[in-house]
């Protein structure tokens, strides 16, 4: 019953395997920040996973500004 606990466990998610079906949704917030757009609108249902898909993009755009600085010295 390890299953369990992962999917119905009420705290956010910020593992990318743990978020089901949201890659285009992810893409999608990723490629607006690195656009620089002003102000984004996550919005949907309740317990939909809209704070677990905001904190894997933070997690993504960290990685991804690490990466780009290496590349910059």
């Amino acid at each position: 019953m390890w299953w369990y606990k992962l999917l119905f466990d009420p705290r956010p998610k910020d593992n990318r395997r743990d978020l089901f079906d949201a890659e285009i949704e992810l893409k999608s917030l990723l490629s607006a920040i690195k656009k620089g757009r002003p102000l984004l609108n996550i919005v949907g249902l309740r317990r939909t996973g809209k704070t677990s898909l905001l904190l894997r993009g933070i997690y993504s755009l960290s990685e991804w500004m690490v990466e780009r600085s290496r590349l910059l010295v």
